[in-house]
């Protein structure tokens, strides 16, 4: 395992190829990450922050805390330049538990973004409530207002670890949750009626 003592930026390719490299409470900016497996990845539990561009490519952000939480960031917006960190977070999810990280993801240049995004995240993370139906409890939530965020079908894939969970059309950052923090379906459609008649007056 290594630790920064500075936030540094390097121009090309950072890959955590052996053990875990922490940030504490720095930056580290990078061109592009790679990892090749659970246990290897940039530890930002402190507050550090894994920064690297990201635009129409898929970019992938091998970060996590006590344990593995990556995370891949397409953007079809404006391309900008994305910070990420997670922490270890376990506050109720009370209609079906939670993954327990809060990740955090900020633009430099704040609107014009288009987002896809994909969490990751190892079984040693996840509560028994949330473990015992991954399908129905994995939903995307934006802090502090516990709104479920993106539109559209969820992608997932909890056949290997780490599973991951992902949606598009997602126009901010903040933090995020997943879980089920609400009772309420995903959707709620309301349909005015037609009128059946016109009268000026």
């Amino acid at each position: 395992d290594v630790d920064l003592h500075a936030s540094r930026s390097i121009s090309g390719y950072l890959d955590i190829s052996s053990g875990k490299l922490d940030l504490g409470t720095l930056s580290m900016t990078v061109s592009s990450a790679s990892n090749n497996g659970t246990n290897r990845f940039v530890k930002t539990s402190n507050g550090g922050k894994l920064i690297m561009p990201v635009s129409s490519t898929q970019m992938f952000f091998p970060v996590g805390n006590s344990t593995y939480a990556p995370v891949w960031i397409t953007n079809d917006g404006t391309p900008d330049t994305i910070s990420v960190g997670t922490t270890r977070s376990t506050f109720s999810a009370p209609f079906g538990g939670r993954v327990k990280h809060l990740w955090s993801l900020q633009e430099f240049t704040d609107g014009g973004g288009d987002y896809t995004l994909q969490f990751g995240w190892t079984v040693s993370s996840e509560e028994p409530d949330f473990r015992n139906d991954r399908e129905g409890n994995a939903r995307l939530y934006l802090l502090p207002d516990t709104i479920q965020i993106g539109s559209g079908e969820y992608t997932t894939q909890f056949t290997t670890s780490p599973y991951t969970l992902a949606r598009g059309d997602i126009n901010r950052l903040g933090d995020f949750v997943i879980g089920k923090f609400t009772e309420f379906p995903d959707a709620i459609t309301y349909e005015k009626p037609n009128p059946l008649g016109f009268e000026l007056s």
